[in-house]
């Protein structure tokens, strides 16, 4: 008979092993398929609930409708309006019954307007959990929501038959009723949705439990299968020790494993059948000692032999394990078991007894005590602490992560209960908690505690801490103990903790961020919308702030922002949220707020921030705020239209002298530029990205007219529309100033200008004038780009001349002087543009070092009517002469102003009296290619800010000569 398992047995053992597993994934899975099913029937009544609420409202309607016009198409509606909520009525009437009609259940249903599909889980969710938890609830209030509807239907069907019967005056009253019922049923509806999703949470939760219990219940399978690994090695010990003893009574008759050894002649006797077992056929039946030792493995050679030749008085008992080499080089393990035999005087004269093999049996030993050893450095090695106790529920193991979690040792409390051990408390309620081993060994089944348990100390603290026990059983399905599974939580519970703050939270001040206080927001506005509760917002941007950074430094403006922080809640109401935006930037969202009352607050929140003083590098400072207010409804499309509103009136706050509240009311003027301003934004930037802007250029002559003067001219900048038309910069830079991209669009200007001038070329070119912006005048890292870019494109600093505005100039005049003198010092030239528009003129102008001086076309375009303007356009002419400058004089429009220019003494003119701009490419192509420009018509004289003629008329005045060029 073969001693090989069969595939059967192999299959039963396979099954004995994992149908713990199996039958926990199983369950895993059923679990799965329940909760999803739950979850879908919670969200089908909820939809439903949405339908019911529709319906109850859409009757109340019909109702009023049918009150006031006496029009029965009124009353119709509300019978089919009403009837939704009556079919979901009919449902749960039906679904009370101990034996419900599907048919009528599914009719009601459908009746409500339900999906057909959602009909099998709507009746399963109320047939067997109506008296579990939230759904009860739900279901209370489904009941007295339908007595609210019967209530309804009994008034509506008295308002009928006073409205046919005249009784208007009744059929008001009654009216009133209705709408009592509606005020009074609205609550319900919230309360229904809010008690399934709490049925869905409450699913969610028992399906996260039970997935906890089932990784213990894979613990404790793995232990009871550990503990079982050990329980058969010691059956198979005793089954070994059985068969030996049965083998030596046996083993005589037998022509195998029969081993007899002559003392006296050195001679042995094996038996043949065995020898050939181990690969030695035709094995002699006698064969020397010194022949049958070359068989044992070298360490028991010596070993055997000394058996053989010493003669102790324990032979008659002898049993001992060998190594023996096989024909094929193969160690076996052959247990000897036998006895010596005597003659008359005692002396030895044989040894003989039985042999087996027993190779198979060590292999087994091996890989039980491996198994054991694996499951030992398995539970060492794990991050979680886990503990096993006895029946009683009496520590009798402990791993090294649950004696550092426990801060004991296994052996100090082997033996004491774990109830003692470990101690739980609720960390949200502060309650103890059953101790989860004495709970399974109580009620023989897995048990996992709240997900906010924490574990108490020794040393009295506690930590954050999961908690899982289950039972190990014996195989006759005995509770033999219980296995406790511990995991430190503090690590995640305070990562998720972290991770939640920082996200809806502004690093520096501690207040919300700007996108959790936009999700408020966006929650208020749909407050609004369902219950008419007025909300108001408001955006504060701080005055001054940027004198204290720029004074005392970014670390003392964070403070500021910090103490502001802390200050302006005093002025708030509670349940008010006040957050910080960026930057200056705070935001506050006033709850149940008209916007009335959201004035007073805003005032003095403003008076709060005016009174304030910040100390800083001994010197006190003070700020105050401009607030944008507006009021939350229904009238806003979205959260980013509430947003835009808001930041448009803090900004109109600041415009019309910072330190006031601006109220955003749709019809103002100022607002509506605004938006505008915001729109033209919008498209500045997709000119930058799409490359629309084009430029353009007007020539700047010698006041004397002279044939082949070199080329003179200042570039000018147009936006591209689509379908061609082009758009003055008066339109689309005061946006670009306001919201920080005008020194992009400088950037476009002087690197498209460069490229012109290298792929056209520059033989003619004497003076090509670039317009800056007060931005980019103080950036000293836009004019490295200048020298860069200029380094790229091959062009000579010598032809450039930027120009910069006098505003723009006595703004930043020390980062002005650092800017001209870097450029300057490589060569290039700058004109100081309107100059005698701005104050203080003369003082700063020797201070700078410049190379032109552009006189005001204000003064430029009277001077032959008004002797004032012609004596400041001959005083600045003298001036700049004085301090070594070139005039050019703008606005020029007609030869007669022309000639009375150059009898002052002005070297320059430009104007449209002089040219017209043109394209940029076009311009630099006369000059190349050797031909005279075309003569300057004066027929239309123009002033510079007047319509160009190369643009369609927009309805817009282009700007002075500054704003034109960009």
């Amino acid at each position: 008979m073969s001693t090989y398992p069969t595939a059967r047995t192999v299959a039963k053992g396979v099954l004995a092993i994992t149908w713990p597993f199996l039958s926990i994934i199983t369950f895993l899975v059923l679990l799965s398929f329940f909760s999803m099913d739950t979850l879908s029937a919670a969200r089908a009544y909820v939809g439903g609930e949405s339908l019911w609420t529709k319906g109850q409202k859409e009757a109340v309607r019909q109702l009023e409708l049918y009150v006031r016009t006496g029009d029965a198409r009124h009353y119709a509606g509300y019978l089919q309006a009403i009837a939704v909520p009556l079919g979901d009525h009919a449902a749960r009437v039906e679904l009370d019954k101990p034996a419900p009609d599907p048919g009528i259940v599914e009719h009601g249903f459908g009746q409500g307007g339900n999906h057909p599909g959602d009909f099998p889980r709507m009746i399963r969710l109320y047939r067997y959990f109506h008296g579990y938890g939230p759904v009860a609830r739900a279901v209370a209030i489904w009941r007295e929501a339908d007595a609210r509807i019967l209530d309804l239907m009994r008034v509506a069907t008295e308002i009928r038959e006073q409205v046919e019967h005249g009784g208007q005056a009744r059929a008001v009253l009654a009216l009133e009723r209705v709408r009592a019922i509606d005020r009074a049923t609205t609550p319900l509806e919230k309360q229904f949705s809010a008690a399934l999703g709490e049925a869905s949470r409450q699913a969610e939760a028992l399906l996260q439990l039970v997935t906890l219990m089932c990784a213990a219940l894979l613990t404790g399978a793995g232990l009871v299968r550990a503990r079982g690994t050990v329980a058969s090695e010691r059956r198979m010990a005793a089954s070994l020790e059985f068969s030996e003893a049965r083998q030596k009574l046996a083993i005589a008759a037998s022509r195998h494993g029969i081993w007899d050894i002559d003392v006296d002649r050195a001679a042995v006797h094996v038996s043949p059948g065995f020898m050939a077992a181990l690969g030695y056929p035709g094995w002699p039946d006698q064969v020397p000692l010194a022949r049958m030792l070359e068989l044992f493995h070298p360490v028991d050679r010596p070993l055997f032999a000394r058996r053989v030749s010493v003669d102790d008085s324990d032979d008659d008992g002898h049993e001992c394990d060998y190594r023996l080499l096989s024909a094929h080089g193969e160690i076996r393990w052959i247990r000897l078991q036998g006895g010596a035999m005597r003659d008359e005087h005692g002396r030895r004269t044989r040894l003989a007894g039985a042999m087996r093999d027993i190779t198979e049996q060590r292999l087994a030993e091996q890989q039980l005590f491996e198994q054991k050893a694996r499951a030992l450095v398995t539970l060492q090695s794990i991050r979680e602490a886990v503990i096993t106790t006895d029946a009683q529920g009496r520590v009798d193991y402990m791993n090294p992560s649950a004696e550092a979690l426990l801060q004991t040792s296994g052996e100090s409390v082997h033996g004491a209960p774990a109830t003692s051990l470990c101690r739980f408390i609720d960390e949200a309620s502060r309650q103890e908690l059953d101790n989860p081993v004495a709970l399974a060994l109580a009620e023989s089944h897995p048990v996992t505690l709240a997900a906010r348990a924490a574990l108490l100390l020794p040393d009295g603290s506690e930590i954050p801490a999961d908690a899982s026990s289950s039972l190990i059983l014996g195989q006759d399905g005995s509770t033999r103990g219980a296995v406790l599974v511990l995991r430190d939580a503090r690590q995640e519970r305070a990562s998720a903790a972290q991770i939640t703050y920082q996200a809806t939270h502004d690093p520096l001040t501690g207040l919300i961020n700007r996108s959790e206080f936009e999700h408020r927001v966006g929650a208020a506005l749909e407050q609004v919308r369902r219950t008419g509760v007025p909300h108001a917002l408001m955006f504060l941007d701080l005055d001054q702030f940027k004198i204290v950074n720029d004074t005392c430094g970014h670390v003392a403006g964070d403070e500021l922002l910090r103490q502001l922080s802390c200050l302006m809640p005093g002025s708030l109401r509670n349940g008010d949220t006040l957050a910080r935006l960026g930057g200056d930037e705070f935001g506050v969202l006033l709850h149940d707020c008209t916007l009335r009352h959201a004035a007073r607050v805003a005032e003095a929140l403003r008076e709060q921030v005016s009174r304030f003083r910040f100390y800083a590098d001994g010197r006190a400072f003070s700020v105050g705020v401009s607030i944008g207010l507006v009021g939350i409804g229904t009238d806003f499309e979205d959260l980013s239209a509430i947003i835009r509103a808001a930041d448009a009136a803090c900004y109109l706050a600041k415009e019309k002298g910072r330190d006031r509240i601006q109220i955003y009311r749709a019809t103002d003027t100022d607002l509506s530029r605004r938006r505008g301003m915001v729109q033209w934004t919008a498209r500045v930037r997709e000119a930058l990205d799409q490359d629309l802007f084009c430029l353009y250029a007007q020539r700047i002559e010698p006041a004397a007219p002279a044939i082949g003067a070199p080329l003179h001219f200042e570039v000018l900048l147009r936006m591209r529309e689509p379908g061609g038309r082009l758009v003055p910069p008066s339109v689309f830079l005061p946006a670009a100033e306001r919201y920080g991209l005008i020194q992009a669009v400088d950037r476009w200007v002087v690197r498209a200008t460069f490229r012109a001038l290298r792929r056209i070329g520059m033989e003619n070119v004497h003076t090509c004038a670039i317009n800056l912006s007060g931005a980019s005048l103080g950036d000293l890292r836009f004019a490295e780009s200048i020298l860069a870019m200029a380094a790229e494109q091959q062009v000579s600093p010598a032809r450039i001349c930027f120009e910069v505005t006098e505003t723009a100039v006595i703004s930043e005049i020390y980062k002005a002087q650092k800017f001209i003198g870097l450029l300057r010092a490589r060569g290039f030239r700058f004109a100081l543009d309107d100059f005698g528009s701005g104050m203080a003129s003369f003082g700063y102008l020797k201070h700078l070092p410049l190379d032109y001086l552009k006189i005001d076309g204000a003064f430029v375009r009277q001077m032959r009517s008004d002797r004032a303007d012609r004596a400041m356009v001959d005083s600045i002419n003298q001036i700049g002469k004085i301090f070594g400058l070139r005039t050019i004089a703008e606005f020029v429009e007609n030869d007669a102003t022309r000639d009375l220019l150059r009898e002052i003494g002005v070297d320059y003119v430009q104007g449209h009296g002089v040219a017209r701009p043109m394209p940029l490419d076009e311009l630099l192509g006369q000059r190349s290619d050797g031909t005279t420009p075309a003569p300057h018509s004066m027929k239309r004289p123009a002033r510079k800010t007047g319509r160009d003629p190369t643009l369609p008329a927009t309805g817009q005045r282009p700007v002075e000569p500054r704003s034109d060029a960009g």
